[in-house]
């Protein structure tokens, strides 16, 4: 639930009140839809998208579309984005070429708007292996690492290439897959 806020407080420096709200509980949809995106039933499903209108609910210009395993939702205006959880989910169209998506791992959710994107991901890999891969590939790709933290269970890692900043924080849990997460926005200058 942590890592939850403080994806909500990152999102919220740039949007208005009742967009932050909206923004906060779609967020909370959205990983609900993750969590019971395998139940694959059309009640599963029904329930999903009625939690998700009913958070997002004063938002005036929204789109919600459920095919099969994945949720997509999209919040129009100017500070409007796209999410969209679920099983066999693409990465967004404008996605960079200079961002690693780890190859063993399964993208479960992302989130895109006009200041970056959001993408959350499931991997059986071994932990090792999967900071090792992303510490290789950002250095070998011209980033510039910021920050390192690694708590054990928890390891972030945050870089800057130009205009941009990415974080990547992978949880590791016990007998369960680990999650990445990679952050990226505009920087502020």
């Amino acid at each position: 639930m942590k890592h939850f806020l403080r994806i909500q407080r990152r999102f919220s420096t740039r949007q208005s009140s009742s967009v932050q709200v909206a923004l906060g509980r779609g967020l909370g949809a959205l990983l609900l839809a993750a969590v019971m995106t395998g139940c694959g039933s059309e009640t599963g499903q029904e329930f999903i998208a009625e939690q998700i209108t009913e958070a997002l609910s004063g938002v005036e210009d929204i789109d919600i579309d459920v095919d099969g395993d994945t949720i997509s939702y999209a919040i129009g205006g100017e500070n409007g984005y796209k999410a969209t959880s679920g099983k066999g989910i693409q990465l967004p169209k404008d996605f960079p070429d200079d961002v690693l998506v780890y190859d063993d791992a399964e993208i479960i959710s992302t989130v895109e708007s006009a200041d970056g994107f959001m993408v959350s991901l499931s991997s059986e890999a071994d932990p090792g292996d999967i900071k090792t891969t992303y510490l290789d590939f950002f250095e070998d790709n011209g980033w510039q690492q910021e920050l390192l933290a690694d708590y054990g269970a928890m390891w972030s890692t945050q870089y800057t290439k130009g205009a941009r900043s990415l974080n990547v924080l992978l949880m590791q849990g016990d007998d369960q897959p680990s999650s990445i997460s990679l952050t990226l926005s505009k920087r502020s200058e």
